[in-house]
């Protein structure tokens, strides 16, 4: 409700401002002689309102540096583009270029691979990328972002799996930058704003060399963000309620939308109330749950209010914790067959049609997207591990759980097992079903749901206590998530990207396999391989390949052509120099 109220009050506002504007002209136009309608006769000016854009979010933008970067829930990771750029974007799961001026090649030697095993990439810059204070961007600041994300002291996110290859960057002149990897990576070629957010050495340089806490609470990573998109910071609005307005210069042509607002409403059904209303004109993925932007759907079709947009989703599984420390059942975390026993225990056909009713391609036996060459490389290695009750039992019976006279699941000891399951508020339908399905089997299942500021919580999200309803990335991307050298820990401030805490050393070499390859087919040999260490391992538990969604109200233009198949969440808003208002 508060938010209703918010968004009411804004609205209220902004109609008293055009009044007020409205009253002027007038007033203005009573000063001045009736025009004859002649030649030369001063007409009095037209006021023009500005161009403006306000997009939702569920939680609130906690800031612009690397440690703030770290999870796509909620929909602001969605929003990086609008204030900065990498030297790449992903588009149609395809490089597009941004601060580079052209793309690393074989062809060219700018790629280049060492007789040690290690390789080289040149980057050419453009000459006219410009900060949003006038200065330009050099390959200074590549190496200078690129020793930030680096220093001990500073947590990666999720860039550690990339800038921890790097060995070093030399900068020959200010538009050309020569990055080390300490072996061929292929990654290394197309660094977009996911994996190497830029940072500028005229104004964070000297900082840098002191205190590494007081770098890390300095204005710039928010209030005072000074970044490279097309709309520059000027209010953070404790990132309740941000404003970005147009920068002029941007290297790509100036902005048609003079001003961009970006809400949080931690509430998904107040936001739902919000756009419907018209206080709000667009929501990227992972704000709503996907129920209320179907229904969305289904109440603008016929009435051409806006339009709500698909793409490619997420490998959606349930994350097992693996760390016993945490676990309040530890022995799933020491036994795959208890692990496996909860997977064939749901019924994950029925699931996905519950959750996306009549969608297609949302089978997740395989963490490659279906659009993927690679993909029939790969195979369905989750395939085998099909709904059956039955097997699911004697799973259990293998792990040493028991079925109770009175039909309850009991563990060696003879205490009652109870499960449990953790979601955030985007997800309440399949948190539902899945316990449903292990109560149904004698489990106890205790829910649990995370407040959209918990979900941005990395310890909260890490110490989850057994089941977590989750999902990550799809392709290669999901690897990091199971990297054992990036296990969330308080060294990394739970920031990394090993949530469940596997550890494989064999599929450490796997990952590295993968990256270091350039051969699409040799790759599908070692991702085939990876699909099949995690459905024998099961440190996820998978349930369905998710579609995400997006509603942008008319007349606003804007998404219809960046929320392609397949495309990396960062960089949906690749195009926001190009929207308008029809």
């Amino acid at each position: 409700m508060a938010s209703n109220l918010t968004g009411g009050r804004l609205i209220f506002m902004g109609k008293l401002r055009d009044m007020a504007v409205a009253l002027m002209v007038v007033a203005l136009s009573g000063c001045v002689p009736p025009s004859s309608g002649g030649p030369g006769v001063a007409q009095p000016p037209s006021v023009v309102s500005p161009k403006t854009i306000t997009i939702a979010t569920l939680v609130p933008i906690p800031g612009f540096g690397p440690w703030d970067i770290g999870t796509t829930q909620g929909g602001w990771a969605a929003l990086g583009e609008l204030a900065s750029n990498g030297l790449v974007t992903e588009g149609s799961g395809r490089p597009e270029l941004r601060i580079a001026a052209q793309l690393p090649s074989f062809d060219d030697e700018s790629i280049a691979l060492l007789p040690d095993g290690r390789m080289q990439v040149t980057w050419h810059l453009r000459p006219d990328v410009r900060w949003h204070d006038g200065a330009p961007f050099t390959s200074d600041d590549l190496a200078f972002s690129v020793q930030m994300y680096q220093h001990p002291e500073l947590p990666k996110g999720n860039t550690a799996s990339t800038i921890g290859q790097i060995q070093r960057v030399e900068t020959p002149d200010p538009l050309t930058a020569i990055i080390t990897w300490r072996s061929a990576f292929a990654g290394g070629a197309s660094l977009d704003l996911r994996t190497l957010w830029p940072y500028p050495s005229h104004l964070l340089g000297e900082a840098f060399q002191g205190d590494k806490q007081t770098f890390r609470g300095l204005p710039y990573f928010n209030t005072d963000y000074v970044g490279l998109g097309p709309f520059r910071l000027v209010d953070f609005g404790q990132g309740e309620s941000q404003t970005f307005e147009r920068f002029d210069n941007y290297y790509l042509g100036k902005p048609k939308i003079d001003r961009v607002i970006v809400r949080a409403i931690p509430d998904p059904n107040a936001l739902y109330v919000n756009i419907k209303a018209g206080a709000v004109d667009m929501t990227p993925d992972q704000t709503m749950p996907l129920n209320l932007f179907l229904q969305l759907r289904d109440e603008w079709q016929p009435t051409g209010e806006g339009n709500v947009l698909q793409r490619q989703g997420i490998w959606r599984y349930l994350m097992v914790q693996l760390r016993p420390e945490f676990a309040r059942v530890p022995e799933v975390a020491r036994d795959v067959h208890l692990r496996r026993g909860l997977l064939l225990a749901i019924d994950r056909d029925a699931l996905r049609e519950s959750v996306l009713p009549g969608v297609a391609n949302t089978s997740a036996d395989s963490f490659m997207a279906p659009s993927d060459p690679r993909a029939p490389l790969v195979g369905q290695p989750f395939a085998a591990l099909r709904y059956d009750p039955n097997r699911a039992l004697a799973e259990f019976s293998e792990g040493g759980w028991r079925v109770s006279p009175d039909g309850r699941i009991s563990n060696a000891a003879g205490e009652r097992v109870e499960i449990p399951i953790r979601t955030s508020v985007q997800y309440p339908q399949e948190i539902a079903i899945v316990a449903d399905y292990w109560r149904k089997l004698g489990l106890g299942v205790v829910e649990e749901t995370a407040s959209a500021a918990q979900a941005q919580d990395s310890e909260y999200k890490a110490k989850f206590p057994q089941i977590d309803v989750s999902g990550r990335g799809f392709n290669e991307a999901v690897l990091q998530y199971f990297d054992s050298r990036l296990i969330a820990a308080p060294e990394n401030r739970w920031l990394s990207a090993n949530v469940p805490g596997y550890n494989s050393p064999a599929f450490d070499r796997l990952v590295d396999q993968v990256s270091r390859s350039f051969d699409q087919r040799e790759q599908g040999e070692f991702l085939r391989q990876a699909g099949e260490m995690l459905a024998t391992d099961l440190p996820v538990l998978p349930t369905y390949f998710a579609v995400w969604l997006a509603a942008v109200r008319q007349p606003i233009q804007a998404l219809r052509d960046d929320y392609a198949p397949v495309v990396q969440a960062t960089a949906i808003m690749r195009h926001a120099y190009l929207w308008d208002l029809a």
